[in-house]
């Protein structure tokens, strides 16, 4: 199982990104929108028609051509004989190849049983385990459980985290106890290795061990460090398998790299021999079981790790199951690491961090603590892993001679006992590499080489896969922080907006959305501004943040500018309109900030073009004001209401009839502007004009409501009581109460008497006539009179300036009237 310790990140994973999926890579999607790319030492998918899937390195039991195997699916496909003999063999494949090799017994009494245990449990681990120092703190569960709930959140977080990253089922392990009386014979499958390990009990006269070697037409070719590559043609400097420098390690943990690995032709094979020195095995000073280490590997490593060292191993790189940092005893110590970068990073992400996870296998102190510090090599000579070595490394190799070239210095971790992985910030060299600089990776060195204390980290040739380094990338793609704004309809400016860009951005505002702009703009934020909205309704813009990329800008991200519209308002060219009884049409202009509509209450009233928005207009047609059923007509009342949103404004449209509207002149604005009865002087007019007015009221009885004009005002009598104000004691009217005097005048011929008693009143009792002249002798007035006679109007009767006779001028009621 692989997995990584990220100490940096407090936003928690939510789930795996699997469509982002590399060889080695995995990306997590976190709750805050960030991204984690975890690197893995070896491969954890293998592709499958274009999809990466997990690998699974369970060895599960299957046939191949007839024989038993155990067998692994993705990564290198191992193939491992269910039990060792002659003519079985071991298989992996790589790029198309498939080796195979079979373990060659001198006097063919091979045999020995496959047993799959777990990669804990093989006799190497645990005889080596054994003699480990124990501590003295014991672990129970309630301990265990306590410091659980001390744990911080961030700590929570990490943990849970670290857990996600943890991939299942990377390594495989069978062992064949007793393969050859002495020792057992162990194979460690992992994503791009097939480990070997002859675990060796008791001393021997020699330990050779050799092995039949199939290449698939692969050319081996021995490497300066000990190494055997098989590449594809003989110019060709590109492994697709490596045989791995041997070495070999005691249960005390001493080393010893006296081993020779060869390789011979043997017909249409090869025989690989690994030879241990024997002279080292054998001395008093081993301590059994010693473990002889040569493994089969796939180039396809993310990371790549060694350690030099000074004195009697000091012109060879040490690529063993450790990387080391410090200074033991005798030796000095540093480790060389290469990082392969992520390759499905989005263009214009943003590096929040990277941290390098490294597992401490041992702590070793004498002396003073130290601090283990990581130093970028990017002012270094170039170095590889296989050719490194003390005396060729980069730096100066002197006692803490490396300061002498002032590396630049990552980050610091203090070495403890007690600390189980080491987490170095990396960002600043990652940053770099991924702008394109160089790459040439990353020294591990003790703070003071003077002193003597040093830390063992587990490699990426650990057995254990979950020990294996790894780092982690977190980041945020390109986006912009915020999407959506809202402002009121006031002009207003918001709180700056992020945007995570690692390239040069800008920000384009929709064409039609004049009123929304752009200001503060700085490296990662900016502002918008909006101006007014003086309409009711709202309106949307949109600025899009783009960032450029190969001189194409890219959209990131997206902010949509809703503004509420102000209050709904509505203002009228008139809210009272006076009009003729003949039809009529009347536009009427409407200023508004919102969409509006115009109603009437009134069938009279017909609107048109009723529908509008802002600033416009509609029209009414006012219908003629006919005569009644009892052949009269009347004044009538009508009310338009425009309405937006809440906000409604009325017209109040008044219709004269045919005769009403005479006493009611219309300015040009609509409005009747007929002067009230008490701004005339002449009593003889006032009686008149009331007496007109009347007409339009009920012969006798109280006040009526229909009223054609404003001059009468609130007080309004009949036309019996205008009579007696003016004197006349009696009326009697020769029709129905119900009917007016305007419809009696204007059809029929009325006889009054009419009973008055003045001073200077000669014809008392006389009867009268009430009656309308019209258009007498072609003078083109019409009026009412009163005649002191039957005869109707006579030649000498007057007409006064409002336009009324007075029949008999000898009479006394002018006379009196008159006075």
């Amino acid at each position: 199982m692989d997995s990584l310790s990220v100490e940096e990140t407090t936003a928690k994973i939510v789930s795996e990104v699997t469509e982002m999926r590399e060889e080695s890579v995995k990306y997590f999607l976190c709750d805050d929108g960030s991204y984690i790319a975890a690197t893995y030492a070896a491969p954890v998918h293998y592709n499958e028609n274009g999809v990466w899937k997990e690998i699974d390195n369970t060895l599960t039991l299957s046939s191949k051509s007839g024989e038993t195997v155990y067998s692994t699916k993705g990564g290198l496909n191992v193939t491992i004989p269910s039990e060792l003999g002659s003519g079985k063999r071991f298989t992996a494949t790589n790029g198309g190849y498939t080796i195979s090799f079979g373990v060659k017994s001198i006097d063919n009494s091979l045999s020995a049983q496959a047993k799959v245990v777990e990669t804990d449990a093989l006799p190497s681990v645990v005889k080596m385990n054994s003699t480990a120092e124990i501590s003295d703190e014991k672990v129970t569960a309630s301990s265990m459980a306590q410091k659980a709930e001390t744990l911080t959140e961030k700590q929570k977080v990490e943990k849970f985290n670290n857990e996600q990253m943890t991939v299942d089922k990377q390594s495989g392990a069978v062992v064949y106890k007793g393969f050859n009386q002495q020792s057992d014979l162990e194979y460690i499958v992992t994503s791009n290795s097939l480990k070997e390990n002859i675990v060796v009990y008791k001393p021997q006269a020699e330990y050779v061990y050799s092995f039949d070697l199939d290449s698939d037409g692969l050319i081996p070719v021995e490497q300066p460090n000990g190494s055997i590559i098989l590449v594809e043609s003989a110019v060709s400097e590109e492994a697709v398998f490596t045989l791995d420098a041997p070495y070999m390690y005691d249960a005390n943990g001493a080393e010893s790299y006296d081993i020779e690995l060869s390789i011979k032709e043997n017909g249409d094979e090869y025989v690989v021999t690994v030879e241990a020195d024997s002279i080292w095995l054998n001395n008093s000073e081993r301590e059994f079981p010693v473990v002889i280490d040569p493994t089969w590997s796939a180039p396809n490593s993310s990371i790549q790790d060694v350690y030099v060292i000074n004195g009697t191993f000091a012109n060879s790189p040490r690529s063993n199951s450790e990387i080391r940092a410090g200074r033991n005893l005798t030796n000095i110590v540093r480790s060389y690491i290469k990082l392969t970068l992520p390759t499905n990073l989005p263009i214009g992400y943003s590096l929040y961090y990277s941290t390098l996870v490294l597992k401490k296998q041992n702590y070793f102190k004498v002396s003073k603590d130290i601090d283990i510090r990581a130093y970028d090599c990017k002012d270094a000579a170039s170095w590889s892993t296989s050719s490194i070595s003390w005396n060729n490394q980069p730096f100066d190799n002197s006692n803490n001679g490396y300061l002498h070239s002032k590396p630049e210095l990552l980050t610091s971790v203090a070495a403890k006992s007690d600390l189980d992985s080491y987490s170095f910030s990396i960002t600043k060299a990652v940053q770099r590499w991924l702008n394109g600089e160089i790459n040439n990776g990353i020294m591990l060195a003790s703070s003071d080489e003077s002193t003597k204390t040093q830390v063992d980290f587990y490699s990426t040739r650990t057995s254990a896969s979950e020990n294996r380094p790894g780092f982690v990338i977190s980041y945020q793609p390109p986006h912009v922080a915020r999407q959506v704004w809202n402002p009121t309809y006031e002009s207003s400016t918001c709180r700056a907006i992020g945007v995570s860009c690692g390239l040069p951005w800008t920000v384009e505002i929709s064409p039609d959305s004049p009123w929304l702009t752009v200001t503060d703009l700085k490296a990662n934020t900016f502002k918008l501004k909006v101006d007014e909205n003086t309409l009711a309704s709202e309106r949307v813009g949109t600025a899009t943040v783009k960032m450029t990329a190969n001189g194409t800008g890219i959209a990131i991200g997206t902010i949509t500018v809703t503004q509420f519209g102000a209050e709904p308002s509505v203002v009228l060219d008139t809210e009272h309109l006076d009009v003729k009884h003949t039809n009529q049409t009347k536009t009427i202009t409407v200023a508004s900030n919102s969409s509006w509509s115009a109603s009437s209450d009134s069938s009279w009233i017909e609107i048109e073009n009723g529908n509008g928005i802002g600033n416009s207009a509609f029209r009414m047609t006012i219908q003629e004001n006919p005569k009644k059923e009892d052949n009269t007509t009347g004044l009538r009342t009508g009310t338009v209401t425009v309405q937006a949103g809440t906000v409604s404004k009325t017209i109040t449209v008044r219709q004269f009839d045919k005769v009403s509207e005479l006493f009611n002149p219309i300015n040009s604005d609509g409005i009747s502007e007929t002067r009230p009865s008490t701004e005339y002087n002449h009593p003889l007019a006032q009686w008149a004009m009331k007496l007109a007015y009347s007409a339009y009221m009920p012969l006798t009885g109280g006040f009526s409501g229909i009223a054609p004009g404003l001059f009468m005002e609130d007080n309004i009598d009949s036309a019996e009581d205008v009579l007696k104000d003016y004197g006349i004691k009696s009326v009697a009217f020769n029709t129905d109460k119900k009917d007016t005097v305007c419809h009696i005048i204007g059809h029929k011929q009325i006889y009054a008497d009419i009973n008055y008693n003045t001073s200077d009143n000669t014809n008392g009792g006389n009867n009268a006539t009430l009656g309308v002249y019209k258009n007498v002798s072609g003078s083109g007035f019409e009026g009412c009179f009163i005649s002191n006679d039957q005869s109707g109007l006579r030649s000498d009767d007057a007409m006064d300036s409002t336009g009324m006779y007075c029949g008999g001028y000898s009479g006394s009621i002018w006379n009196t009237l008159s006075s």
